[in-house]
């Protein structure tokens, strides 16, 4: 199999490789994915704030430290994405699949410790992180706290193997099976907040239920040998240990930038709820809605990971940057179009919430500030610096993450509201924080610096 891989890889030129049909093939069922995932997330929100405001504004805090959690899963997932996309434009798909081995097992038990840990403090990092809130928004956070982070480590193994589908050029099964677990959560969401009124932990619950399965189901199909990336057994170790070194060395600082970046997000989230529950609802429910027009950039830069690796791994230089400025038009074009639509939508999505008239009020408010301000700025911040992340260039990323992010975007938010703006103050500080990363990675980018790191 291998062999019969390598000789295909051989043959293929970027026209065949990595044509607009290849690139749609492999982004459209990502784009679908992730809209999915964001549908769903849409609609729990909407069953959420059936059981209250103070219910939808809890589970919004805990959400925010749950996307420090995943997006650190999802940088080791990422990495090991990159890793295996070079080693599979070397055609060396041996090696591939002994990385995906290892970085299925080293996440599944880093993100375990990490997760039990998380739990047994539940409630320090709640006050700690968000200071004086409603005690019945506390009530709801701890509760919703629990179930959810159960269901991580889970999630890290599923996002390893879709990972590695990815690099493999797979983008179709992921989009399967997230439909299946999606439904599966929509339904179990019904069931335990509607009929059992398990309020924030049916939503919970059902997520940890829906993530087992996804798990086990990506886990058997990365067990078929007809994959050029296979894995017999995770108990079973062979091969050289350096794979994991590899990944860590994208891994880490991605890592750390996402943390940081997400630490500062819980900050401007600290921010948001000294402001009121109002302005709480308002902002969960603006995240819900502008979620769905980041969905084509995120997408394009999952695809981004492979396609870019694959030419690094093949030593295809001189094609890398074109397809870089080829998936950067794609993914602004999408992106416009989809915030085209959400700005025609946008007051008849607010009136699906439960929330008061004030809350929505706000949020058109910061809806429609937001809408222009991400054109342009968005692909430049979040889908360029991906380009050079799948050639190895990392640590120039996490540096230019984290002092953006902090001078920029949390500093600016501190300002902006101790002036009077308020939730749209926040919000202001994101735009600002786009703005210089922009500037930035199109400044690396003009160069040829990040085209010569090493992976493997």
């Amino acid at each position: 199999m291998e062999k019969l891989f390598h000789r295909l890889m051989e043959k293929r030129s970027l026209a065949t490789a990595f044509s607009n049909r290849y690139i749609m093939a492999l982004a459209l069922p990502l784009m679908a994915e992730l809209f999915l995932g964001v549908l769903i997330g849409f609609a729990d929100t909407v069953m959420v704030s059936s059981c209250g405001q103070s219910a939808v504004s809890g589970v919004s805090l805990v959400d925010t430290l749950s996307q420090l959690v995943i997006q650190v899963l999802s940088a080791f997932a990422t990495a090991g994405s990159v890793v295996a996309a070079q080693y599979l434009g070397r055609g060396e798909a041996s090696k591939a699949s002994e990385a995906s081995r290892q970085l299925i097992v080293a996440s599944f038990a880093t993100s375990s410790v990490m997760v039990a840990a998380c739990i047994l403090l539940r409630e320090p990092i709640i006050d700690m992180v968000f200071g004086s809130i409603e005690p019945s928004v506390r009530e709801a956070s701890c509760t919703y706290f629990v179930w959810i982070f159960l269901s991580y480590p889970f999630l890290a193994v599923f996002n390893c193997c879709t990972a590695t589908f990815r690099a493999m050029g797979n983008g179709s099964l992921q989009l399967k099976v997230s439909l299946l677990t999606n439904v599966l959560n929509i339904a179990g969401n019904a069931l335990l907040i509607y009929v059992f009124n398990l309020g924030v932990a049916g939503a919970a619950i059902s997520s940890l239920f829906s993530r087992i399965v996804g798990m086990a189901i990506m886990l058997v199909s990365l067990g078929k040998k007809d994959n050029p990336i296979h894995i017999d057994s995770l108990a079973r170790a062979k091969g050289e240990q350096a794979h994991l070194g590899r990944i860590l060395r994208i891994a880490v600082p991605s890592a750390i930038e996402t943390s940081f970046f997400h630490i500062g997000k819980i900050s401007v989230q600290s921010i948001v709820s000294s402001l009121g529950t109002v302005a709480i609802a308002a902002n969960a429910v603006t995240v819900s809605i502008t979620s769905i027009t980041c969905v084509p950039g995120s997408a394009m830069s999952l695809a981004a990971i492979s396609i870019i690796g694959n030419l690094r791994g093949s030593n295809k230089i001189d094609e890398i940057k074109p397809m870089s400025r080829k998936l950067y038009l794609i993914a602004e074009a999408v992106m416009a179009a989809v915030s085209a639509i959400v700005f025609i939508l946008r007051r008849p999505m607010f009136g699906l919430f439960s929330i008061s008239s004030e809350a929505r009020a706000m949020a058109l408010g910061i809806m429609n500030v937001y809408l222009i301000a991400q054109v342009g700025l968005w692909c430049l911040s979040f889908v360029v610096p991906n380009f050079m992340k799948a050639c190895g260039d990392a640590r120039f990323l996490m540096v230019i993450g984290i002092c953006s992010m902090w001078l920029a975007r949390v500093l600016a938010a501190k300002v902006f509201v101790y002036l009077g703006l308020g939730l749209q103050g926040v919000w202001l500080g994101m735009y600002l924080d786009w703005l210089v990363r922009s500037i930035c990675f199109l400044a690396r980018f003009s160069t040829d610096r990040w085209l010569k790191k090493e992976v493997i």
